[in-house]
């Protein structure tokens, strides 16, 4: 999630709710909404401000917009990532099974 993310769901949310005061975005206020909304996607973002105004006339905090969405999937991770070249737990099986491939193919052709 990045601020300009926050700045556009700022914008659906004022188009939403045209007769509520709106929030004023600032760059401290869209740096707190995008550390909250971490691991959203926009769509499920502006999902939740739908289904925020047919519950409410009045603008959403950060925390009740997220009261309305499911919890965000785990970010599966490895500390040690960076430091040897994969992106995630998916890239390493992949890697680590590319490898035992290609020594099994070595070992079948010295054999």
């Amino acid at each position: 999630m990045e601020q300009k993310d926050i700045q556009e769901l700022f914008t659906y949310i004022k188009g939403k709710l045209p007769k509520a005061k709106p929030k004023t975005l600032t760059p401290r206020i869209a740096a707190a909404w995008c550390k909250e909304m971490d691991g959203y996607t926009l769509e499920q973002l502006k999902c939740a401000v739908d289904d925020w105004t047919a519950l409410k006339p009045f603008w959403p905090d950060a925390d009740e917009l997220k009261a309305l969405l499911p919890p965000p999937p785990e970010k599966r991770t490895f500390p040690g990532w960076p430091a040897y070249g994969y992106r995630d737990v998916d890239d390493y099986r992949e890697q680590m099974q590319s490898f035992i491939r290609r020594s099994r193919e070595e070992d079948a052709a010295d054999g």
